[in-house]
């Protein structure tokens, strides 16, 4: 009797330690910071929270998250740490999940989450006092930031379970003596791999490479919605810097903006080995500037770039978009459109052997180079063309394309492309072939005015005007591309869209897609054009499945040409309402009865059209 006792008793406290361990691990520790607490400060909730981010690091274990409220925190407050030391820095923890963006103490719900209207800010401006530069080449410099901390957050030793999300990382400085202390500003990754969401790393410097971050030997670094934007390198990888053997970093939805280098990669610089090859989706490389090569992006590895868009990007030597430095990329669906470089490559620039970069439903407009505005080919490199657009790029020679051999100690190294189902300006004249180079004109080029929506321009004042590259429904490039081209399953254009519609892949970025019905109403049912009226007015629904909240307020047009005054949303009701001025309606107008055309696009790139009859009289009031 004692012995079925003591085993049920037995039992019991197992279950109730599986209960309990299971209680724990559903239910993980959460830490608060607060920079405005006032309580115990240990941690424990929002009024008793620690102030320093320091502290709950220090506190810290696996499984466990560390919620931070709005304000600035900076990396040499709290435990463990010197005021005033450059070298303090965030450092990440393995199964620790760090999370800005709440609302914190002083808010109805200190709970509520948002990253933009709630700003959690890690700072490597020590004293303060940072004075902010409008050119990123002025952050290493500044003197007011000659005390920052050499790396904001460190992530080195890391797996991907550190995890940071949600925070603006700024004021780093890498402008140490020694190694590591210039590299990588903002953030600072050795033989890590700890995964960044929805952060923003600005306005960070470093003296050697990586502005904004540095990575060496970082096979799961992950980022998802992070942004890269003025930060500098006065070497190479302004806004980023990855490197070492197998330093495969994943980017999806990221976004480098203004960042420069005075060297290599203003916005990402992949480099070391052809095993080091990111893989990148949905990400914009905007404005970024090189002192010499690769505006936007150098790689020489064998990455994988899917719905990327490389615009107004520039180097002063090669490769305002991307360089490829004996590497063999893939990228598909991508766009590379108002990119310049002074000498070759105005979108890209392939050199060396053994690399064969594909490009595959890409749309190349409005580059600029010496030599290739589009792409640029030397040494050997391989490069294949499919169901591409190559319209209005601009270069002393090669407006579209120039091969180049390379001469090295009296042997000859030329370059090859092959360019199939591809829509290029000027066909095979556009293509500069050198001696010795060759190019592969296969089946199902054109040379056809593609139809862009909108090309984008460069104004009176040299800013360039964003341009819209989808095609319209009379382009030569619908169901032009290879007829023999099976889509994957699930496979999208550049807008997210169907990649096959129609039986054939389209030419280009973006495939077409027939418009969606919309239903029109339009107020008055009687104009008169003699009447002084002011409005006209275009109620709108779209279909079940799309909503009015996704409508381009700039797309919006009565008969293909006259825009609405005003563009009101009501997503409760899902109508969108457009008024028109009378006097610019009118003047296209006859009497009689009238179908008039709305049309539009949806932010996803869809067209929507809707027509209604009215009746239009010419008839003068009695006097």
């Amino acid at each position: 009797m004692a012995g079925k006792t003591f085993l049920k008793s037995t039992l019991a406290i197992s279950l109730l330690l599986i209960v309990l361990t299971f209680s724990a691990t559903a239910h993980a520790k959460i830490i608060y910071v607060d920079a405005d607490a006032a309580g115990a400060n240990n941690g424990s909730s929002w009024p008793d929270a620690f102030n320093y981010l320091q502290d709950a690091l220090s506190d810290a274990y696996s499984g466990e998250e560390i919620h931070v409220a709005k304000g600035t925190y900076k990396p040499d407050q709290g435990s463990g740490v010197t005021p005033g030391d450059p070298e303090a820095t965030f450092q990440l923890i393995n199964g620790v999940t760090i999370k800005g963006g709440y609302a914190g103490l002083g808010e109805p719900d200190q709970n509520a989450r948002n990253i933009q209207l709630y700003e959690t800010i890690l700072t490597g401006d020590l004293d303060g006092d940072d004075v902010d530069a409008n050119d990123p080449r002025d952050l290493l410099d500044e003197p007011t930031r000659s005390e920052n901390s050499y790396h904001v957050v460190t992530g080195s030793g890391t797996d991907e379970t550190a995890v940071l999300d949600g925070f603006t990382i700024t004021g780093g400085n890498s402008n140490g003596d020694f190694s590591p202390n210039w590299k990588g500003g903002g953030i600072r990754n050795y033989l890590g791999s700890p995964t960044l969401t929805n952060c923003t790393i600005t306005r960070n410097s470093s003296w050697l490479e990586g502005g904004g971050m540095f990575n060496v030997g970082s096979p799961m670094l992950m980022l998802t919605n992070c942004t890269f934007s003025n930060n500098y390198s006065d070497y190479s990888g302004g806004g980023m810097y990855n490197t070492g053997r197998y330093s495969n970093v994943t980017l999806i939805n990221c976004t480098f903006s203004g960042n420069f280098a005075d060297y290599e990669g203003g916005g990402l610089y992949s480099g070391y080995s052809k095993y080091n090859s990111p893989k990148l989706t949905n990400c914009a490389f905007t404005g970024n500037t090189s002192g010499a090569r690769a505006g936007g992006m150098y790689n020489t590895g064998d990455s994988t770039l899917t719905n990327c868009t490389f615009t107004g990007n520039s180097a002063d030597w090669e490769a305002g978009g991307m360089f490829n430095d004996g590497s063999s990329p893939t990228l598909t669906n991508c766009t590379f459109i108002g990119n310049s470089a002074g000498e070759n490559g105005g979108a890209i620039y392939n050199f060396g052997p053994f690399g064969t970069p594909t490009l595959t439903n890409c749309t190349f407009s409005n580059n600029s180079a010496d030599n290739g505005g589009g792409i640029y080919c030397i040494h050997e490199s391989n490069m294949t063309v499919t169901n591409c657009i190559m319209w209005g790029n601009m270069a002393t020679q090669g407006n579209e394309i120039a091969l180049n051999n390379f001469w090295d100690e009296g042997i000859l190294y030329p370059a090859t492309i092959t360019v199939r189902y591809s829509d290029v300006e000027g066909g095979v004249s556009e293509v500069f072939v050198d001696t010795g180079c060759t190019l592969n004109w296969d089946d199902g080029n054109i040379d056809d005015d593609p139809c862009f929506v909108q090309p984008g321009y460069w104004d009176a004042n040299g800013v360039w005007v964003d341009g819209d590259y989808h095609i319209l429904a009379d382009s030569p490039c619908v169901d032009a591309g290879d007829p023999n081209y099976i889509a994957e399953p699930n496979e999208t254009d550049l807008d997210g869209r169907p990649r096959v519609i129609g039986g054939r892949i389209d030419m280009g970025a973006y495939e077409y897609m027939p418009s969606i019905p919309a239903e029109a109403r339009i107020l008055p049912r009687t104009i008169n054009l003699a009447s002084k009226g002011k409005w006209i007015t275009c109620y709108i629904r779209l279909p079940e499945g799309y909503t009015v909240a996704d409508i381009d307020p700039n797309s919006v047009f009565l008969q293909d040409e006259v825009k609405p005054e005003s563009l009101l949303l009501n997503e409760q009701q899902q109508v969108a309402t457009a008024r028109f001025s009378r006097e610019d309606v009118q003047p296209i107008l006859k009497a009689g009865e009238v179908e008039l055309k709305i049309t539009g696009r949806l932010t996803d790139g869809t067209v929507f059209e809707g027509t209604d009859m009215i009746k239009v009289i010419n008839k003068a009031g009695k006097k």
